[in-house]
């Protein structure tokens, strides 16, 4: 293991529910066809300005801290955004907060799930 790496969870630190309730799936968006150019670190970069750029309105509620940890582009085009939490992805899952994302993310072309 690398200096610095984090520690791999193992056992007992291992839940793959709280892993999974961290992570938010957009999908079906013309500009998402754009999105299969960047690289993960591109996308984690687009989804935080996407965050600041929302309507103040929505991001009332927004969890202290929220940010995005990575990203994963699937074979069918979509893109799974990981968080820093699950307050933040149920919060950013609430209808508000998804539509006022969304636009600022694709021009509110994609769906999220």
């Amino acid at each position: 293991m690398l200096p610095g790496s984090p520690t791999p969870m193992r056992g007992a630190d291992f839940d793959p529910i709280a892993l999974t309730r961290k992570q938010i799936l957009i999908e079906n968006g013309s500009v998402l066809a754009a999105s299969a150019v960047l690289t993960g670190h591109e996308l984690v970069e687009k989804a935080a300005l996407a965050l600041d750029m929302m309507d103040p309105l929505y991001k009332e509620d927004m969890p202290t801290g929220t940010v995005f940890h990575s990203a994963r582009k699937l074979r069918t085009g979509g893109i799974f955004l990981k968080l820093n939490s699950a307050a933040a992805a149920d919060w950013l899952q609430g209808e508000g907060a998804m539509r006022a994302f969304l636009l600022s993310y694709d021009g509110g072309q994609a769906i999220m799930k």
